[in-house]
């Protein structure tokens, strides 16, 4: 007997294929989920950059409202931070001053008995949006970083 006619291969020659078109098939079904894996990688460098930005914009602005005679300069801290954020868009920045009597909050235009320590804190946020929606997870979020120095 012969057993080069047997089987579904040599009653059906036409199913006697290479495989090219499963490898197709195989990469149509993979090739969704590698796009979508690169977007979240993408994304996440993109949240990741951008935070790393805004922490070091929060630092300079705090760190200019540390000078001396620039504890109550808020727009001059946050200009210095906006400018440490010239390739982030969209940015928000916020300055607050508060201060302390010893261990005790008081408001800065209020006198102390001993010496009075004033803090800046600088804030920027920020508002994210995913390149490409993931299922149920929110295609925006909100980024921030603050810093808080003494000033004096």
């Amino acid at each position: 007997m012969n057993q080069t006619g047997s089987g579904v291969s040599g009653r059906f020659p036409l199913l006697r294929g290479d495989g090219r078109g499963s490898v197709m098939i195989e990469f149509a079904f993979c090739a969704p989920l590698l796009i979508l894996m690169a977007l979240g990688v993408a994304d996440l460098a993109r949240v990741m950059s951008e935070s790393i930005a805004m922490a070091s914009a929060v630092r300079l602005g705090a760190t200019y409202g540390i000078r001396p005679g620039k504890a109550n300069d808020v727009a001059g801290m946050q200009q210095a931070a906006l400018n440490d954020l010239a390739n982030v868009s969209g940015v928000t920045v916020t300055v607050t001053q508060s201060c302390r009597c010893a261990s005790t909050q008081i408001p800065c235009h209020a006198t102390c008995s001993s010496s009075k320590s004033i803090f800046v804190t600088v804030r920027a946020a920020k508002q994210f949006h995913a390149l490409a929606p993931f299922g149920d997870l929110p295609t925006g979020f909100w980024i921030s970083n603050e810093a808080t120095m003494r000033a004096k």
